[in-house]
């Protein structure tokens, strides 16, 4: 399972049509990035507006904002990047940096669930054939002024916005302590009663595989069967191939 080495928190951002994400100050090549980013409105496009950097998995509105999700394999980062929305919202963002050597963002992939309105907890979904070394994320954005968020079971808990009682945008980001584990909902509780948009992702692990001096990347080297001398390996990018 790959390991969050850091979560980064720039800040929350008033009324505006754009956030600055502060990147880790440590920023290898290779390492893979999660930017998430919220907002408190729906019928938003929320994009990366600096470079073409990030690949966007996908975003959600449910409830009464708004959450996307972001991959970047690092190559000479920057130290910030800048997200934009379509109409001027409350915008809170974190960034994630996962350890490893990442040969592209396909190892990300997620799936959303509407939590609905004036909630004290909230359900991530299960994410079905989930892989086993996979890293499982859930990540809540709350159209609230008040936030403190108390881990699913199961889970650690990387990322809670400061309650500063003004960005009417919070957000959590937990991980869970088994890989590819997504089996039933991960609830989120805590104090707070409002909408969410959430998430659960899965990062598959960033494993090179090599046959006949050929290297395979991006995915995880989930089964080897031999059958009638032959060998296929099986990856989590879905590949198969038979040596020679």
């Amino acid at each position: 399972m790959a390991t969050v080495e850091s979560t980064e928190d720039p800040g929350d951002h008033a009324d505006g049509t754009s956030i600055t994400l502060n990147m880790p100050s440590t920023r290898p090549d290779g390492n893979l990035y999660l930017a998430f980013v919220g907002c408190d409105g729906t019928g938003e496009t929320i994009a990366e507006t600096t470079t073409s950097a990030w690949t966007k998995i996908g975003q959600t509105s449910r409830g009464v904002c708004t959450l996307a999700l972001f991959a970047m394999v690092g190559s000479s980062a920057a130290a910030t990047y800048t997200f934009g929305t379509t109409s001027s919202q409350h915008i809170r963002a974190t960034v994630m940096r996962i350890s490893g050597t990442w040969a592209s963002a396909d190892a990300v992939s997620y799936v959303s669930e509407n939590s609905g309105a004036s909630r004290t907890s909230a359900p991530a979904p299960a994410k079905t054939n989930a892989y086993p070394t996979s890293l499982i994320i859930r990540a809540w954005v709350c159209d609230a002024d008040i936030f403190t968020a108390t881990a699913p079971t199961g889970h650690t808990l990387q990322f809670e916005d400061a309650s500063d009682g003004v960005s009417c945008i919070t957000m959590a980001i937990a991980t869970s302590t088994t890989a590819g584990d997504t089996s039933g909902s991960a609830t989120i509780g805590g104090s707070f009663s409002d909408g969410f948009s959430i998430m659960t992702v899965e990062v598959e692990s960033a494993t090179t595989v090599v046959l006949s001096g050929t290297a395979i990347s991006g995915g995880v080297l989930e089964s080897e069967i031999v059958s009638g001398g032959e060998t296929i390996i099986a990856t989590a990018t879905g590949a198969e191939v038979t040596p020679a």
